[in-house]
């Protein structure tokens, strides 16, 4: 059965042995259906379908561009009535539906013609696809924590192999923990009988060990926070304390250190003490029963004693843990309490040169994108469980010979990574400034995939290959939710991102700030049926008044709705030949749309460059606020400048395969990148 999941990545589920297939005139209609939502398949392809498959398909299809839902506005003749409706009439209207808790909306008193032309985007290629366990391996293995979209993807594949799924574990080899995780969670959710017995041959640490316990007998497997573990048969709590003697060497004892309260839960089911053979010196860290020195603990005192060649010598011990603390020992460098900076430099690159290159290639990019941009002076900083927050920072200089040497052996252990990966098989084409992701758990399910920083076109190509491309009269922001109150917004800045131009949202649309020229559909306070917003910008006529308007920033605000990861929602912003041509919501026309999934009451999914006609997909967020919270009185401006510059900085696709290529010295051509490239360096790298 074909999923949503399957549909965010271009794909629907056939199988070839499939009975009562549909008939060419069956498989057709379909074609046409999925065409009204966007989407574009082969008939031939579809014809491996039976006829429920295929409704399968259509609504799932219409889940993802959010087709299933109801789509009239506050005003229903929406962009036209609210420009013929006076601002007083706008007031009134909307102090009648805050007055009424929400329940009367303004009365229609004239219907508005609309006209049938409909500028259509791309259409999104559907290709047909039989599920074989090499697809969930494929899944399983990536560096990467997946995203909501993966994550169901994985699962939904699990679920269609069923105990062939147990195959796809044994033949995968496992680089994430919470990858791991996942498939043991997987595992046990469609019944593979054996599973914990499956998870051991697949343990790398201790920590594995921990995730496979809960994904077998508890909750919190994945991150490994706020862990619960229900009763532990008595034959998995022999099994479960043998496995752990295994891992007694000292990066070991360490995380089992680090882990020792869910440790603890976990032991409080077990009993281990009334168990023979037990590893008591194992038990007695778990419990603190024993004074335990971590590495880390070692490395933190010569830290604070300044005594930067013993850290280093320590942390040769653990290459990712000395990664991970550059910017640290960059700092105290430049500290003359003890010693030269020389003589600490040295000590660093001693240490780098020692064992920089046994680092995994994502964790070397992520050390160079923080070097690239360490001198940022606003940062959104991610809190677990709290999403982002904006901060103004003071970044501690550094000696530039430092950073210089630093990022130099950064990169040179990057190419030795890279020559570890087989060489191109033909030129690399590098034309791609999009960051290479090395952050997927958190982004938004999207109708397809999309990265931060991509660049989508607005326009469309004319049918004259000497005409300009064809430029929307309208480009229309929207959103629909369930629940309480859910605020579209849209900033207006400059080219630099520093001077806020105006604004149209909830406190201010019913004043008609900008006229005809950006058009908001009305406030809607409660939706328990489901409700939406609109936002038209006239991007020519805009421009003409408001010559150094560069950027329309989308904002959505969970008012009263709660965090939107709890949120039944969906934004998007979609390409309209004029306000008042098709219906007010048009799958067709669906540039892009997502379900934003930030653990936080501030949502910007995007902006759009009105000069060059192309919306930038940020997925970002500015965390939560409680009260008074409007677009207007926002720090939006100052949220995008800073992602916009972290974005321009870090590794770009391009240079990840350009570097490739120098390793292997084959030639690049200036082509549009292979994802699948990109993702095979992380993977093997």
């Amino acid at each position: 059965m074909t999923t949503v999941a399957m549909l965010r990545k271009g794909l629907i589920a056939s199988t070839p042995t499939t009975r009562n297939r549909c008939s060419l005139a069956e498989a057709v209609s379909a074609c046409c259906e999925l065409m009204n939502l966007g989407f574009l398949a082969d008939p031939v392809e579809l014809l491996y379908l039976d006829t429920n498959d295929l409704r399968t398909v259509i609504g799932n299809a219409a889940l993802v561009v959010g087709s299933d839902r109801n789509w009239v506005p506050m005003y229903p003749g929406f962009p036209q009535q609210v420009i013929d409706t006076s601002v007083a009439q706008l007031l009134f209207g909307q102090l009648v539906h805050y007055c009424s808790f929400g329940e009367i909306l303004p009365e229609l008193q004239r219907e508005f013609d609309r006209s049938p032309d409909v500028l259509m985007t791309d259409l999104r290629p559907l290709k047909a696809f039989h599920p074989s366990t090499s697809d969930l391996v494929q899944v399983w293995q990536k560096p990467l924590g997946l995203s909501d979209t993966d994550r169901d993807f994985a699962d939904d594949l699990a679920l269609y192999l069923g105990q062939a799924a147990a195959t796809a574990f044994e033949t995968t080899t496992f680089v994430s923990g919470e990858n791991f995780a996942l498939a043991c969670e997987a595992l046990m959710g469609i019944g593979i009988p054996n599973a914990f017995e499956y998870g051991a041959t697949k343990l790398r640490n201790v920590d594995d060990l921990l995730r496979l316990v809960l994904a077998c007998f508890g909750r919190g497997a994945r991150y490994l926070r706020k862990v619960t573990v229900t009763s532990i048969p008595k034959t998995y709590r022999r099994l479960i304390l043998d496995e752990l003697s295994r891992f007694d060497e000292p990066h070991n004892l360490d995380l089992l250190y680090k882990r020792r309260m869910q440790w603890r839960v976990v032991m409080r089911k077990i009993h281990p003490y009334s168990l023979p053979n037990r590893r008591t010196d194992l038990l007695d860290i778990i419990h603190s029963n024993v004074k335990y020195v971590t590495l880390n603990a070692r490395i933190e005192k010569a830290l604070f004693d300044d005594d930067i060649a013993t850290a280093c010598e320590l942390l040769t011990h653990q290459p990712g843990n000395l990664i991970r603390r550059l910017d640290h020992l960059m700092r105290l460098i430049g500290h003359r309490r003890v010693g030269t900076w020389q003589q600490k430099l040295e000590a660093l690159d001693n240490a780098l040169t020692k064992v920089a290159y046994k680092v995994r290639l994502s964790t070397l990019l992520s050390a160079l994108n923080h070097l690239r941009t360490r001198d940022v002076t606003f940062k959104v900083v991610k809190i677990p469980g709290k999403g982002n927050v904006l901060q103004r920072l003071e970044p501690t200089p550094v000696f530039p010979a430092v950073l210089e040497l630093v990022t130099d052996r950064i990169l040179t252990a990057i190419i030795h990574r890279l020559r570890l990966a087989s060489a191109p098989p033909a030129p690399v084409a590098c034309a791609s400034e999009v960051p290479v992701e090395l952050v997927r758990r958190d982004t938004s399910a999207a109708v397809a995939r999309l990265k931060r920083g991509q660049r989508i076109a607005l326009t469309q190509d004319s049918d004259s290959p000497n005409e300009p491309r064809i430029r929307p009269g309208v480009i229309r922001m929207f959103v629909h939710w369930y629940g309480g109150d859910v605020d579209l917004g849209v900033v207006l800045t400059d080219r630099t991102l520093k001077h806020q131009i105006g604004y149209v949202d909830y406190t201010n649309y019913s004043g008609k700030p900008y006229g005809s020229m950006i058009v908001h559909s009305g406030d809607i306070i409660s939706a328990p049926n489901g409700g939406c917003e609109f936002v038209d910008i006239d991007v020519a006529e805009l421009k003409k008044q408001h010559r150094n308007a560069r950027y329309a920033i989308c904002s959505l605000i969970a008012y009263s709705a709660g965090l939107f990861s709890a949120i039944d929602s969906f934004a998007g912003a979609m390409v309209r030949i004029s306000g008042m041509s098709g219906d007010i919501f048009e799958p067709r026309t669906i540039a892009t749309a997502a379900k934003p999934t930030a653990p936080s009451t501030s949502s910007i999914p995007f902006i759009i460059d009105l000069k060059t006609y192309e919306l930038i997909w940020l997925d970002s967020s500015l965390g939560t606020r409680r009260g008074r919270y409007s677009t207007g009185n926002s720090l939006a401006a100052d949220l995008v400048r800073s992602e916009m510059t972290m974005l321009e900085r870090r590794v770009s696709e391009g240079e990840l395969l350009s570097w490739w290529a120098q390793a292997h010295q084959t030639d690049t051509v200036a082509e549009p990148v292979d994802d699948t490239q990109v993702e095979m360096l992380l993977t093997n790298c």
